[in-house]
């Protein structure tokens, strides 16, 4: 969309290619109104809130199908972190996405059974930020 800069066009582009997404950000872009001249995608706010919970709602499951597509996703994200070049992607992928993880044992133990090894790396980072024991 005009005026977006490369981390809404990644959101959209990560829709296109996991359809299960395109809900949670349809109903982002909702939340300005039914109109979609006024609709606007605001990407660290879709990763944290929509996204974020959604994606901690497959890595909680004890579903196979759900786990196979956390995986699928966290692939992607990983490949895209990997070759991430754009300042704002980068933050996106770097810190807002490894932020919507709580950091008791057991959510960082569903973590690293899901993340590639870069952003793995980048959570534990925010881990140690926060000053929480890194168990993994």
């Amino acid at each position: 969309m005009e005026g977006e800069g490369e981390s809404e066009a990644f959101c959209r582009r990560m829709a296109l290619r996991f359809p299960q997404i395109q809900p949670l950000l349809e109903a982002h872009l909702r939340a300005d109104g039914d109109d979609p001249e006024y609709q606007q995608l605001y990407a660290h706010i879709f990763f944290d809130r929509e996204f974020g919970r959604w994606f901690n709602s497959l890595i909680a499951s004890s579903s196979e199908s759900d786990l196979k597509l956390a995986r699928s996703i966290a692939s992607y994200l990983e490949e895209a972190r990997a070759f991430a070049t754009d300042k704002g992607l980068l933050e996106l992928l770097r810190v807002t996405f490894v932020e919507i993880f709580d950091y008791s044992v057991e959510a960082q133990k569903r973590v690293a059974r899901i993340l590639g090894p870069t952003l793995l790396e980048d959570y534990r980072e925010f881990l140690r930020i926060l000053r929480v024991p890194v168990i993994i």
